[in-house]
């Protein structure tokens, strides 16, 4: 035998007799050891000890918007929809600044062509950032109304849940916890 395949067959007869000494167990129920048993018995003692909560059930994200009113949705609507105009509006103040470098450099050296240039990207400059205070305003100001809509639902729902409760859940539980 060469020296690789000695080393493997010690190795090999090194496990079984691991295996063999490791599966005879003398506790009272027999079981024998496997990583998936160990992991299995950790889990349980750990969880049994700590009171450990099992992770939360996580939810479909259009499960959100189950409870919107039509005019939550149209908020909803407009809102991203602005937002996105403003946010593709945003890049075009770049471009319009190289117009402001091509007008200095542009080879025209008379001050009323440079002038006219620059009112004219002035004019665009202003418009831009006109129609990105418009349409972030909009998108601000409908998902805020929006988020207040549903903390409003939300508020009257758990009211009307609350109401709904025995007399004995309100023994059971402080009066301080259940806003909360």
């Amino acid at each position: 035998m060469n020296s690789a395949s000695e080393s493997q067959y010690q190795t090999d007869t090194l496990l079984n007799s691991a295996d063999e000494t490791f599966s005879q167990d003398t506790r009272p129920n027999k079981r024998s050891y496997s990583v998936t048993n160990v992991k299995e018995d950790y889990l349980q003692t750990s969880a049994a000890s700590k009171d450990i909560e099992p992770p939360a059930r996580q939810i479909a994200f259009t499960k959100y918007f189950t409870y919107l009113t039509p005019t939550d949705r149209l908020l909803l609507i407009a809102g991203t929809v602005a937002a996105v105009l403003a946010g593709a509006i945003l890049p075009s103040i770049s471009l319009v600044m190289g117009n402001v470098a091509v007008a200095f450099s542009g080879g025209s050296t008379s001050g009323a062509s440079i002038t006219s240039q620059m009112s004219v990207i002035a004019s665009i400059v202003m418009l831009i950032a006109l129609s990105l205070f418009i349409f972030s305003y909009m998108f601000f100001a409908f998902w805020q109304h929006l988020a207040e809509n549903i903390t409003t639902d939300l508020r009257k729902r758990y009211i009307a849940a609350l109401m709904h409760q025995e007399i004995g859940y309100f023994e059971v539980n402080k009066v301080e916890q259940i806003p909360a």
